[in-house]
C-alpha cells in the first residue's frame, strides 16, 4: 500500500507525541492490509479494500478507531476501548493495542472480500440471465418474422 501524501500532511499537523502514535497505528494498518488503499475520508484517515476497512484520527484525549467490529470475539477483546456506539478510543497516555488493531483490520478486510465475492457472483449470474433473456427475445423476433413472412407469402399465393 502506498502512503498518501495528504495523510502525511494531516498527521504532521498533530503534536509530536500524538504524531508518533498515529504513525505507528498507520504502519500497523499498512502491515495488516498491504493490498489496501489509504486516503483521507470524512476528514480523517481511511483504509479501503473492497469497501471501507478502518478509519482513525487523534482527538484531545484519545485516538479514535472506526468502525466497530461485527466479530463477537473481537468485540470482547475490544470492549475496554469501546464507547457507547462501539467505536474504539485508545487513550493518548498509553500505547494503542497494535495486535488488536491488526486483528480488527484483517477481520474487516476478510469480511469485505467475502461480500465482494458474493456480489461478483450475483452480478455474473445476473449478466448470464440478461444474455439469456436477450437470446430468447431475439429468437422470438425471428419466429415472429418467419410467421409474418409465411402469412405474406400465403396471401400472395
Amino acid at each position: 500500500m502506498k502512503f498518501d501524501p495528504e495523510v502525511d500532511a494531516y498527521i504532521s499537523a498533530f503534536p509530536p507525541k500524538v504524531r508518533a502514535l498515529m504513525k505507528t497505528v498507520r504502519t500497523t494498518i499498512h502491515k495488516a492490509l498491504p493490498d489496501g488503499e489509504e486516503r483521507m475520508s470524512y476528514g480523517i484517515i481511511g483504509y479501503f479494500r473492497d469497501g471501507a476497512v478502518a478509519y482513525f484520527s487523534a482527538f484531545k484525549t484519545h485516538i479514535g478507531f472506526f468502525p466497530p467490529t461485527d466479530d463477537p470475539k473481537l468485540q470482547k477483546a475490544a470492549a475496554k476501548f469501546a464507547n457507547a456506539k462501539g467505536n474504539l478510543k485508545f487513550p493518548l497516555n498509553t500505547l494503542p493495542p497494535y495486535d488488536l488493531i491488526t486483528k480488527l483490520v484483517t477481520s474487516r478486510a476478510s469480511g469485505n472480500r467475502k461480500k465482494a465475492a458474493v456480489k461478483a457472483a450475483a452480478e455474473k449470474k445476473a449478466a448470464k440471465k440478461v444474455v439469456k433473456t436477450k437470446a430468447v427475445k431475439k429468437a422470438a423476433k425471428k419466429k415472429t418474422a418467419k410467421k409474418a413472412a409465411k402469412k405474406t407469402s400465403a396471401k400472395k399465393a
